[in-house]
C-alpha cells in the first residue's frame, strides 16, 4: 500500500475597498482575535511550521463555525461520475478521513485568508500506477490529479464541484464575510456576499507520496501523471533528484515523493509560502491599479488627500511583505537555493516584489504631485474670492463715507468747537474729510492688486 496526501490552498479575495477598511480597523482587529482557535492547526505540517518558527506565528487558525460539512460526505462524492479516476473507480475504498482536515487560516499581518485542505489516501501500488497513467490515455482529465483537484477548484465559475468541497468553500466564506462585516461597515452598492470569495482556478495542488524513490516505475508514473495533468504542455525538470526524495515543481500541480516523513514538514511550507507570496502580491498590484483608476475619474482634493493616505497603508504592507519573504528563506537557509530559488524564478516573485515595490512608491509621489497642484488651484480660487470680497468692501466703504459727508455738512457743524479750531474753519475740515477717505481708498486697492499679482 502507498501512503500519499494531498494539500489545496485557497486563498480568500476580499473587496479592495473592505480591504482597505480592515487595515486600520481596530475593531475588526479585536474580532478576529476573538475568534482564533487558540494556537493549535489541526494539519500537522502547519502546526509544525508556526510551532517550530516563531517568525511565523502570526498565522492563526479561526474557528471553524458550526455544522460544518462532515468529512464522510466526501465518501459519497468519490462514487460520482465526475470525480472517478479514468471514469472507472472511486476513491471511496481509499480515502483516510481520520487523517484528512482542512483549516480556516489568518494571517495577522496581512489581514489574509486561507483555506487550506489536507486529504490522506492509502491505495496499491498496481491501483495507483493505474490511476497516474490516464493524464497520458486521454484528454478528459481524468487522471488521479484533476479528479481530486475538481472536487475542490472550480475550473471555470459553472463548475460543479463535490458537496463536501462546495459546502466547505460556502460555509467558510459566509464566515468571514459575518465576521468581517460584524465589525467594518459595508456601504452600498458592494453587497454582503461579494465581501469574500474565491476566484475560479484558485487552487494550489501538491501531492506527498510516502515511497520509495528507488522505485523508479512510481516515481516515473507520478512525473508523468503531474506533467500532463497541467494545462500548458511543459517538459520539466524534477528540483531536486536522488535516492531519498524527489522533488518536482511544475505549474498548479506538484509532487514530492519520500519515505522519509521529514520531508513532508520540510517542503509543505515552501509550497504554501509560495502560493502565499504569488497571491498577495498580485493582490495588492491589483488594488493599487484600481487606486489608480479611482485617481484618474475623480479629481476632489478630499479624494486625493484620502487616497494619499491609503497608499502609504499598502507602502507599509509591501515592505512587510519583503521583510516576510526574507525571514522565511532564512528560515529554510538550507533549502533557499536548492528549492526556493528556482520556484521564485518560475513564478518570478522576486521581479513581482521589487515591481510592487517600485510602483507603489511611484504611484504615492504622482499622487502627492496631483495633491499638492490641487492646493495650488484650491488657493489661487480661494485668493480670486478674497480680492472680490476686498473690492466689495471697497465699495461698502464708499456708501459709508458718503453718509459721513452727509452728516459732516458744513450747515450741520457749529462754527466753534475743538476739533473746527485745529482746521481753523469748517471748509478746511470738509477738506480733510473727502479726500482722507478717497486716499485711504486708494491704498486699499493699490495693496490689494499688488497682493494679488504677486501671489499669482
Amino acid at each position: 500500500m502507498i501512503e500519499f496526501k494531498m494539500m489545496c490552498v485557497q486563498p480568500m479575495r476580499i473587496d479592495s475597498d473592505v480591504y482597505t477598511k480592515m487595515i486600520d480597523d481596530t475593531q475588526f482587529s479585536t474580532t478576529i482575535q476573538n475568534n482564533f482557535d487558540g494556537h493549535t492547526f489541526n494539519i500537522k505540517w502547519l502546526d509544525n511550521f508556526t510551532d517550530k518558527y516563531r517568525k511565523f506565528r502570526s498565522f492563526k487558525p479561526i474557528k471553524l463555525p458550526r455544522e460544518m460539512p462532515k468529512i464522510d460526505l466526501l465518501l459519497e462524492d468519490f462514487s460520482h461520475s465526475r470525480f472517478k479516476i479514468g471514469g472507472e473507480f472511486g476513491l471511496g475504498d481509499f480515502f483516510k478521513p481520520n487523517k484528512s482536515n482542512v483549516a480556516l487560516l489568518y494571517d495577522q499581518r496581512f489581514f489574509s485568508f486561507f483555506i487550506v485542505y489536507e486529504l490522506a489516501f492509502s491505495m496499491p501500488e498496481e491501483l495507483l500506477l493505474k490511476s497516474l497513467s490516464y493524464s497520458q490515455l486521454n484528454q478528459q482529465k481524468t487522471d488521479l490529479y484533476n479528479s481530486l483537484r475538481r472536487m475542490l477548484v472550480k475550473e471555470e465559475h459553472t463548475s460543479e464541484l463535490s458537496s463536501w468541497g462546495l459546502g466547505i468553500r460556502d460555509k467558510l466564506i459566509t464566515h468571514v464575510t459575518e465576521l468581517i462585516s460584524s465589525s467594518i461597515n459595508i456601504k452600498a452598492p458592494l453587497k454582503v456576499n461579494n465581501v469574500a470569495k474565491i476566484g475560479k482556478n484558485t487552487g494550489n495542488i501538491t501531492f506527498y507520496f510516502e515511497a520509495d524513490c528507488t522505485n523508479n516505475n512510481l516515481k516515473q508514473a507520478i512525473l508523468n501523471c503531474n506533467a500532463g495533468a497541467e494545462s500548458i504542455k511543459r517538459e520539466i525538470s524534477p528540483t531536486i533528484d536522488n535516492d531519498i526524495v524527489c522533488y518536482c515543481f511544475f505549474g498548479r500541480f506538484h509532487s514530492i515523493i519520500s519515505k522519509d516523513n521529514a520531508h513532508y514538514y520540510r517542503y509543505f511550507p515552501i509550497q504554501f509560502h509560495m502560493q502565499f507570496m504569488w497571491f498577495i502580491t498580485g493582490f495588492y498590484l491589483e488594488i493599487l491599479e484600481k487606486l489608480n483608476d479611482d485617481v484618474n475619474s475623480k479629481n476632489t482634493g478630499v479624494f486625493l488627500k484620502n487616497r494619499l493616505d491609503e497608499v502609504d497603508s499598502y507602502v507599509n504592507q509591501i515592505q512587510f511583505l519583503i521583510m516576510h519573504n526574507e525571514k522565511f528563506k532564512l528560515s529554510i537557509e538550507a533549502d533557499h537555493e536548492l528549492v526556493l530559488s528556482k520556484i521564485e524564478k518560475s513564478w518570478n516573485i522576486e521581479k513581482s516584489l521589487e515591481s510592487s515595490a517600485k510602483y507603489v512608491s511611484m504611484f504615492k509621489e504622482y499622487l502627492g504631485q496631483r495633491h499638492t497642484k490641487k492646493q495650488e488651484r484650491a488657493t489661487h480660487r480661494q485668493n480670486i474670492i478674497l480680492f472680490t470680497i476686498s473690492c466689495i468692501q471697497i465699495i461698502a466703504l464708499l456708501s459709508v463715507w458718503a453718509d459721513y459727508l452727509t452728516i459732516t455738512n458744513a450747515k450741520n457743524l457749529p462754527s466753534v468747537g475743538p476739533i473746527v479750531k485745529i482746521f481753523n474753519d469748517p471748509s478746511s475740515l470738509l477738506a480733510f474729510n473727502f479726500w482722507i477717505p478717497a486716499a485711504l481708498s486708494v491704498v486699499i486697492l493699490l495693496i490689494g492688486v499688488f497682493g494679488f499679482f504677486k501671489r499669482k
